[in-house]
């Protein structure tokens, strides 16, 4: 089933490029007889980093590496960066938001900028081995933020457990008690006595 992705797009650092363009590629064959892999799909960056762009999917999932091209105001230069990976599919038809469809893989840091005293609610996609959404229907969820010996309990649920999808909120109450500076965010996975953690960087400015 086709996705429509939309904006805004986001850099690593928190940023909104204005202009520019995002560059989808799928990452494995689409089944058919021979194998076919598509070319990329381009998207033109809008103002406020608006998009729109529709991309081919199936049912269990199809990831895209996402590039994004932009100009650089404050370096007055082309620049270019990789985003997290794009998932397409999974009977999803859209409109949905790229920071909706974003994978992340259990082993992939990404750094996230938080204004202090602002609430964030953070997506994640957990991908398989296989760059698959992992069902983690069986699995407990916790989360929370460190830095040195502190630790600070922060909200994760499932919100769609069979396409591993988790939210994480931090409150705006827990955002005002932060110090500026870098927090880990840690999300952990409990299947019995299994465990598996997802780590992430929480900038907070």
């Amino acid at each position: 089933m086709p996705t429509i992705i939309t904006g805004p797009v986001q850099l690593p650092d928190g940023t909104i490029p204005s202009h520019g363009r995002l560059i989808f590629r799928r990452k494995t064959p689409r089944i058919a007889s021979p194998l076919v892999v598509p070319g990329p799909v381009e998207a033109r960056i809008g103002a406020n980093g608006s998009f729109s762009v529709t991309l081919d999917g199936e049912a269990e999932g199809t990831a895209y590496a996402v590039l994004v091209e932009y100009w650089d105001d404050s370096d007055q230069a082309p620049k270019s960066v990789h985003l997290p990976d794009a998932v397409a599919g999974r009977n999803v038809a859209g409109p949905v938001p790229l920071a909706d469809v974003s994978a992340v893989q259990m082993s992939t840091a990404r750094e996230y900028v938080l204004h202090k005293g602002d609430s964030a609610l953070l997506p994640v996609t957990l991908l398989d081995v296989l760059d698959r959404p992992a069902d983690i229907s069986d699995s407990s969820v916790s989360s929370w933020l460190e830095r040195g010996a502190e630790r600070i309990p922060i909200a994760a649920a499932k919100s769609n457990a069979a396409a591993g999808l988790i939210e994480v909120t931090i409150s705006a109450a827990v955002s005002a008690a932060l110090q500026p500076g870098s927090y880990t965010a840690v999300i952990r996975l409990a299947v019995g006595g299994r465990v598996n953690t997802l780590r992430g960087i929480i900038k907070v400015i």
